[in-house]
């Protein structure tokens, strides 16, 4: 314990870069900056699938980007925990009364990273299980450009529940989100949770 305290210390902030005080992702202005910009908000990806998500990232705001980055690959698993608590807060009693009708689903290469840090946490306090969605092809979404993102494609889900939730870090072309959507087989209720909502440069 006194080991874990004292790492602490030596961490920087994600945001603004200091290292002075304890932290373990934001020093306390970062984080105070961050939890003014999160509010749940909801919008559409196509007509089927719709897309739940914290907060607006203008691909110009450079904090938001290097926060973006920090959880890249995995980070802070209490990060992950705190920001998955916040969908949970305005869901809950929807997730406690459908929790055996639904899926929990994330884009997947064979890492532990991010989506799979998301999903386990959603899985382990909704005690909803999860399921990768194993992404065709070898390349990482982030190396693609827009063109090939438009046409990503995961493997066939069987065995899923009517209803399915697809969480992720990002959605900006929305296209990982209608690839899962088919993937899964386009089932009646579909929705998309994600930290950010990326507005795509055209």
């Amino acid at each position: 314990m006194l080991k874990k305290n004292f790492s602490l210390y030596f961490r920087r902030c994600a945001g603004c870069g200091k290292s002075w005080g304890e932290m373990d992702w934001l020093c306390w202005r970062c984080e105070g900056r961050l939890f003014g910009l999160i509010h749940l908000k909801r919008r559409k990806i196509s007509n089927s699938i719709d897309h739940l998500y914290l907060i607006d990232w203008d691909p110009h705001q450079q904090w938001i980007s290097e926060l973006v980055r920090s959880l890249k690959g995995g980070g802070p698993l209490a990060v992950y925990k705190n920001l998955m608590l916040i969908f949970q807060g305005g869901f809950a009693p929807a997730l406690e009364e459908k929790k055996d009708r639904i899926s929990i689903v994330y884009p997947s290469k064979g890492l532990r990273d991010h989506a799979w840090q998301l999903a386990t946490e959603l899985s382990q306090t909704s005690s909803i299980p999860s399921h990768a969605l194993q992404l065709r092809g070898q390349k990482k979404q982030a190396l693609l450009n827009r063109k090939q993102r438009l046409s990503v494609e995961f493997a066939k889900m069987n065995g899923l529940k009517t209803d399915v939730i697809l969480v992720d870090d990002v959605v900006t072309t929305g296209a990982t989100a209608k690839a899962a959507y088919k993937a899964c087989g386009q089932p009646k209720n579909f929705a998309v949770w994600s930290l950010f909502y990326r507005k795509s440069l055209r």
